[in-house]
Order: structure tokens, then sequence, then C-alpha cells
């Protein structure tokens, strides 16, 4: 099941008749719709990205299959989050109210895209949400969750790194996150991705128009005070003599992912952009702690 349609104005780039390609060849922002009720700034920060690399965004409100099975055994019932009341699940009722739920959503984005003057595609799908974004998501993609991270959905983005190996990253909005003026803050644990880093970073810096571009903040994370040191000396190289972007050194005792989280939210950033697999976020394990500590959007690069 889906509806198909373009809803908004068309981009600048399109105007222009340029085709829209971000930095890196980010082409398209695959938004994850999952509740009638999707977090706001979510929607927000994924209008937003697409807006700053010039790509287009593809929204995607997934119908919860499993639930939509469950509604046709006899014994269905629905039972208020009190627990007070209940109700037959019929399938009919739920379809109109996944119907409902979808239009409101939709002109919700639509008018999110008029303002930023992007291409919006908003289409309704019915199957696993991994099995919807593989197919949606070309090389060049980035998938936004429209739903607060937490724990829970680690396997779910380890798995959607795993399945669609053209995706570029994976942008979470955690359940503390708010918008606030700050830098934005990369976590660095590679000092060979800083360039490309960097480059999305200054890309992301300079699309918000007429308003002041935020300021870029290197956050270093070496599991000793040594290896910090050298790479806070790679940065400097890299960077260039008179440089105005900071750099932060985040020591890992141990390896904590905790200790990393901590020093991230103590930067107080505005956006985040760090790497799947590593200290912060770590290939393995539970992300409970970046979950908590979470209080920007995240960009999660492979």
């Amino acid at each position: 099941m889906s509806d198909n349609a373009v809803g908004s104005q068309p981009s600048r780039d399109a105007r222009d008749g340029t085709q829209a390609r971000g930095p890196a060849g980010i082409r398209r922002i695959v938004l994850q719709i999952r509740s009638s009720a999707p977090n706001r700034l979510a929607l927000e920060v994924a209008v937003g990205l697409a807006r700053d690399l010039h790509a287009e965004l593809e929204s995607l409100f997934i119908e919860d299959e499993k639930l939509l099975s469950l509604a046709h055994l006899p014994f269905a019932t629905e039972i208020s989050f009190t627990g007070r009341r209940q109700r037959p699940l019929a399938p009919s009722v739920l379809e109109r109210e996944l119907a409902l739920s979808a239009a409101s959503v939709r002109r919700m984005m639509e008018a999110m895209a008029r303002t930023a003057e992007i291409m919006l595609n908003f289409e309704i799908v019915r199957t696993r949400p991994e099995r919807a974004l593989a197919t949606h998501c070309p090389a060049g993609s980035i998938v936004a969750l429209a739903e607060p991270f937490t724990p829970s959905q680690v396997a779910v983005i380890r798995r959607l790194f795993a399945r669609a190996p053209d995706l570029s990253g994976v942008l979470l909005v955690g359940p503390a996150a708010r918008r606030r003026p700050g830098p934005i803050v990369l976590a660095v644990e590679d000092i060979a991705r800083l360039p490309a880093m960097l480059t999305m970073a200054r890309r992301i810096a300079g699309g918000g128009g007429e308003q002041a571009a935020p300021r870029i903040v290197v956050l270093l994370v070496g599991d000793r005070r040594a290896s910090a040191r050298q790479m806070a000396e790679e940065a400097r190289a890299i960077l260039g003599a008179g440089s105005d972007i900071e750099i932060v050194l985040a020591e890992a005792i141990r390896g904590e992912a905790a200790v990393i989280a901590e020093a991230l939210r103590r930067v107080r950033g505005s956006f985040t952009l760090a790497h799947i697999g590593g200290l912060l976020a770590p290939g393995e394990g539970d992300l409970k702690a970046l979950a908590m500590a979470l209080e920007t959007p995240l960009l999660l690069m492979r």
C-alpha cells in the first residue's frame, strides 16, 4: 500500500535545473515514521538536514504489519494506557485510524517542506520497517528516525547498517534532546575521518540561510591521554593555521562509552556527528549511556 506525492514546492536547486546532491554524495534523507505522534524535533531536524545538504526528503509512514495481522485474530483487544478501558481491535477500525494518522502526519510534513523549500515524497508502506528502509535507501541515503532514540532501538539501527550496505548514516534524536543554540560537535575517534566530517559540518552550518552559522567543535576521543594528544596534533595540522575550530579532548577511561557520552553532553552542542562502531556508539552491546546523555540530534555515520 503506497501513496506517492510531491508535497512541496521544488527546491532551490530543482528550480535552477541542477541535480540535488549533498556533501559526500548525500542525495536523500529517508524519514521513518511509525506512529501517529512523531517527535516534532526529529521531523524538523530531518527537514533541516535535507535543506542544508540539498537532498530530497522521502517520508515513509510505516504501517505495523504485525499489528494489522493481530487485529484479524478473534481475541484481539485494545487496552488503554491506564488499563481502565478496552475494546475489540477490529481490523476496519485500525485501518481507519491508520489512514487518519497518516493524513495528519502528511499535512504536517508538507507544511514543513514548503517552508524549507525542499522536495518531499510521502509514502505509506505496509511491511517490516527494516525491509521498507532497505528498499528505499539508494546509495547516498541517510535514515532519520521520527521517534525518540531509546536503547531498545539499538538492534534496529545495527540491522539497518547491516542490511542496507549503501546507507550513509542514521539521524537520531534522543528523549532528552531539545532545540538550543550551540556548536556543531564532531566526535572524532579516527583522525582519518575528520576531513569528511568537517565537510559535512560546514555544509550543515552554512545551511541556515540568514541565521548566524554555528561554530564547530572537534571532540577528540582517545582511549589514553597520550593518544588523544597525538590526535590533537594531527587535527591541528588538518585544520590549518588560524583555524577558529575548537578542539576538546575526551579521554575514554577503560573505553567506557558513558565517559565519552558525558563529555559530549558537557560541550552543549546543537548537533552532533559521530561514527557507528567506535567507543561512543560501539558495534556491540547497548547504547544506554549514549541515549540517556544525548541532548542534541545525532548523525551516526557509517
